[in-house]
């Protein structure tokens, strides 16, 4: 008897499988963020291409103008809520939801109101997630933030106050996120020091000092005691925001709090007290520091002397290196090049070589700033010699001079009249391919002039020209600058008549001149140039 014939084969009907959001991890499956999912079919990427302006010409940037409008149209064919669902692509699927509807409703409405309760629940981490979303309208994250709440068994966790208080502040209404603490105590949720440090760490980012004082009274009035690192961060944004004061203030209430000081705290205060010029205040912090946690390092002082610097009390670096050579600290490179071109710069170069000369004795790395800061102070107090001896020392150590270095030197050679000293200076410049630039030969120019060398004068220019200086760019700054001084125009006349000769003049030059004759009131000379 033959065996029954098979049943036939069921076939599956064709059903695709759509997926798009995130999917459950499990063993066999790995996590999938996004993206349209269809029976392993690809799609066909060529009818998504953006057309392209040309695939045969090639990119000229010299042509490209930014202020054109097909530059500033997105191409054809892109959706305009593009950005949108590019940022809306790593949110949960209801989450998604949520902040589709808000775009597509745009304010809070019944309808807005009817698609979410749609929704079975809303859960706090849902809440958390749509308001850390950035494109949304402020004023719907906040409704639905209040909505949320007032479902039924509902409660806002710390997670869902601290996104608001974080979104709040992402769409500048910090005032409004200072007020979240009482939201938080009026809804039965105690704030703890995480949402102060929130709002202060945001305050202290944007600079408003007297806003993260506000919040640390408020704490108070909470009852809520910072950590030291709290502390520290409070006094550092009023320190910054140049509220020294009130930073005391709070430095008082941390001793009363019983705290220990960190390093990091003596340093906040004692920098702030570098800048308002309050040394004795100063080192007597530093005493407090010595016998309650350690003498301060080469760091400490390194950081003190730049404050101190930038505000120009040279006494007081001067007193806080005395310091640091009491406790028996060490300064290193930077200390010194720090304090050095400092004393450079207030005019007290006598000063800076004597700790350039100790630091040679300690075989410290001396940088070529600090032979340049000491070569342009001798040149501005006159003693070109001792600068052009600090040059020699400074090849001798293996340095080449920068162009700076050169350009002081030359300065100082013309006006002390080493006019053909500061030229062959000018020749080292060539001759090491520095690019030697329009003040460099601009201070022998106007020493040629004084002097009336005038064949020397044109033979630099000629000079110049080769050099591919744009001569008669340079003669109109030149002449500019010799007007600064009402008793040169005779020599500019001079120097004008000569080059008028050798054809190294322009019209801005005649109006240079003209304007000069006018102020200085020699209205015929000025017509007669006009003529």
């Amino acid at each position: 008897m033959p065996p029954p014939a098979p049943p036939p084969a069921l076939t599956k009907p064709y059903k695709p499988y759509f997926f798009y959001g995130h999917r459950k991890p499990t063993q066999n499956r790995p996590t999938v963020r996004g993206g349209l999912f269809s029976n392993r079919q690809t799609l066909n990427l060529k009818k998504f291409s953006y057309p392209t302006t040309s695939m045969h010409e090639p990119f000229d940037l010299q042509k490209w103008d930014p202020d054109e409008e097909t530059n500033q149209k997105p191409p054809l064919g892109r959706d305009p809520s593009e950005k949108f669902f590019s940022l809306a692509k790593n949110l949960s699927p209801i989450a998604r939801y949520i902040v589709d509807a808000f775009r597509k409703h745009k304010q809070w409405s019944p309808q807005l109101v009817a698609e979410l309760n749609r929704l079975r629940r809303v859960t706090p981490k849902l809440v958390a997630e749509v308001l850390k979303f950035p494109d949304v309208d402020p004023r719907l994250s906040s409704k639905f933030f209040h909505w949320a709440g007032k479902q039924k068994g509902y409660r806002h966790d710390f997670a869902c106050y601290n996104a608001f208080a974080y979104f709040l502040n992402r769409a500048n209404q910090f005032r409004s996120a200072d007020q979240v603490p009482e939201l938080m105590h009026m809804q039965g949720k105690q704030p703890s020091e995480k949402q102060f440090e929130i709002l202060i760490r945001m305050h202290a980012d944007a600079n408003r000092g007297l806003r993260v004082h506000y919040v640390y009274e408020k704490m108070k009035k909470f009852g809520v005691k910072p950590r030291v690192f709290l502390y520290n961060r409070i006094m550092d944004a009023l320190v910054k925001t140049d509220h020294l004061d009130l930073a005391m203030s709070v430095y008082n209430d941390f001793k009363k709090d019983g705290l220990v000081e960190e390093n990091v705290t003596y340093m906040i205060l004692i920098k702030g007290l570098c800048k308002a010029r309050r040394m004795d205040e100063v080192f007597h912090l530093l005493d407090q520091m010595r016998k309650n946690l350690c003498k301060p390092d080469v760091f400490a002082y390194t950081a003190m002397v730049k404050v101190l610097v930038s505000e120009g009390n040279l006494d007081g670096c001067l007193m806080v290196w005395e310091e640091m050579r009491k406790d028996g600290v060490e300064p290193d490179a930077m200390a010194y090049s720090t304090l050095i071109m400092a004393l450079c710069k207030g005019n007290r170069v006598d000063e800076g070589y004597e700790l350039f000369k100790e630091m040679k004795e300690k075989n410290h790395l001396i940088d070529r700033a600090i032979y340049g800061s000491l070569i342009e102070a001798y040149v501005m107090d006159g003693r070109v010699g001792s600068a052009c001896g600090l040059l020699k020392d400074l090849m001798d150590s293996g340095y080449r001079a920068d162009l700076a270095i050169y350009n002081s030197l030359i300065k100082g050679l013309c006006t002390e009249k080493l006019v053909d000293r500061a030229y062959r200076l000018f020749q080292v410049t060539i001759r090491e391919d520095l690019q030697p630039d329009f003040h460099t030969v601009n201070p022998i120019l106007v020493s040629y002039a004084e002097l009336k060398r005038m064949k020397d004068f044109c033979k630099l220019l000629e000079q110049m020209q080769k050099l591919e200086f744009s001569v008669i760019d340079d003669l109109l700054k030149f002449f500019s600058g010799i007007f600064e001084k009402n008793d040169r125009v005779v020599m500019a006349l001079e120097v004008f008549e000569y080059l008028k000769m050798h054809n190294y003049v322009s019209t801005p030059i005649y109006n240079i001149l003209m304007e000069a004759l006018l102020e200085n009131g020699d209205i015929k000379k000025a017509l007669a140039l006009f003529q």
